[in-house]
């Protein structure tokens, strides 16, 4: 109980005042018996030498107690500290526990689905349903990929694959004619990425530039010694430079939905890379190209 606050305890600067009032009412209370002897000693003049040793000590003492009074006021002054950081700290494991809990949480959901999503999967392949089998699959390596517990840093050629699986659900679950076309060298396979990087604009390009079918361009190329660019580009519906500016400033674009995955992107790229990335959008009548410029990692580089 020593260690708690109560209800009728005095606040730390109030009690800090209180103390320097009581350490300068006794400063005050020696000096007057100091003047008081002094002014009874200083009519015997036989008494000088012993006055003058005896102010000595006096001073000495004084100095002292001038020094002793600023020390505990410090020492109040740390404590009321102590206290807030104490508190502070409190506040702050709190708030981890829950964080903690909400990933737990988090983490149920996508456990129940996945388990769920098998069992429809080995139904579906009991009764010869191929396509609901075909489809089945591939949501669960989406899932296993998106939200598994993987590291957040993955290759070029695992982002790619599931690019692939992507746009081939799509075409299943839509029944539309979207063509892929995938350009990247096997020498830039290896290079590392943050996970879920490229399907947010391919979903972008698929759902708010081709609309009912049309085609996405993923092109990975080295662009010199230590930098490689990957574009996402489509051949719809372009967007007007505000569009433009309102995504890249990280702001929703009114009546297409964009936004939630772009912003991502640009988070993404900024914790991972800071200033040595690049983000750009190029749009027209012949459609839209996202380009990204970032360093050649490996996964060893990021602390992950």
């Amino acid at each position: 109980m020593s260690g708690k606050k109560q209800a009728g305890d005095p606040p730390p600067k109030v009690k800090t005042a209180r103390t320097a009032l009581v350490i300068s009412l006794w400063i005050g209370g020696f000096l007057l018996l100091l003047a008081g002897c002094a002014s009874h000693v200083s009519s015997d003049p036989d008494r000088s030498g012993r006055i003058h040793t005896g102010m000595v000590v006096v001073m000495a003492v004084l100095l002292l107690l001038l020094a002793l009074g600023s020390a505990l006021i410090h020492i109040q002054r740390l404590k009321g500290q102590v206290s807030i950081l104490l508190a502070a700290a409190a506040a702050s494991e709190r708030q981890i526990s829950r964080l903690e809990a909400d990933k737990l949480r988090s983490q149920i959901n996508p456990h129940f689905l996945h388990n769920t999503l098998n069992t429809v999967q080995w139904l579906a392949r009991l009764n010869g349903q191929e396509e609901i089998d075909k489809l089945v699959t591939l949501l669960v390596k989406m899932l296993h990929y998106n939200l598994g517990k993987q590291s957040i840093i993955v290759t070029i050629g695992e982002e790619l694959e599931s690019v692939r699986n992507y746009m081939e659900l799509q075409r299943i679950r839509y029944d539309n004619d979207f063509e892929l076309q995938v350009e990247a060298e096997a020498e830039l396979m290896s290079i590392a990425v943050p996970r879920f990087l490229l399907q947010p604009l391919v979903e972008n390009s698929l759902f708010h530039g081709l609309g009912g079918g049309g085609r996405v361009d993923v092109v990975v190329a080295r662009q010199d010694a230590d930098e490689v660019r990957l574009m996402v580009r489509d051949n719809g519906a372009g967007m007007g430079q505000a569009q433009i500016d309102e995504l890249l400033a990280g702001e929703s674009v009114p009546g297409r939905g964009l936004g939630i995955g772009f912003a991502y992107v640009q988070r993404v790229l900024r914790m991972c890379y800071g200033e040595r990335m690049s983000l750009e959008i190029l749009s027209g009548d012949s459609g839209t190209t996202v380009s990204i410029l970032i360093p050649i990692t490996s996964k060893g580089d990021f602390d992950d």
